[in-house]
């Protein structure tokens, strides 16, 4: 997607200036998503810290969260506490996409997807980033 693309939508393109930085995650744009890589095992706050920083700015309205590269770090419990937490820091018109390679880690992500709802922002768990990239541009 170009920027004439982001232009007619509507919508101003999110600037890698804008991007932050963390030793837990890899953050990118790449096609008008805003890509958060986990390079390590993060803790819960490391997540929120970031997430709090993407939602901050109001840019960054396509997220993708990949956690296919790491071992699934977190209890139930954690996942609960997180989904009622991002639930409270993302308040903008968004779409996030979690990616979870494993059986473990996809379904205690959907865990934290029923805490997260919202009214305002969608999000959805996937096992590949080529669904999750496909389910994020759809309109």
């Amino acid at each position: 997607m170009g920027q004439d693309d982001h232009e007619d939508a509507g919508q101003q393109s999110p600037s890698s200036a804008s991007l932050p930085s963390s030793p837990f995650f890899r953050v990118s744009l790449q096609d008008g998503i805003t890509c958060i890589r986990a390079i390590r095992a993060p803790k819960i706050e490391d997540i929120l810290a970031i997430g709090a920083e993407l939602a901050e700015t109001g840019d960054h309205l396509k997220r993708l969260w990949d956690y296919s590269h790491i071992e699934f770090p977190f209890s139930i419990d954690e996942l609960r506490e997180l989904g009622r937490a991002a639930k409270l820091i993302n308040r903008q018109n968004a779409r996030i996409a979690v990616v979870v390679a494993d059986d473990l880690g996809y379904g205690s992500m959907r865990v934290m997807a029923v805490h997260f709802e919202n009214e305002t922002t969608s999000l959805a768990v996937f096992r590949n980033k080529q669904q999750a990239i496909r389910w994020l541009n759809e309109t």
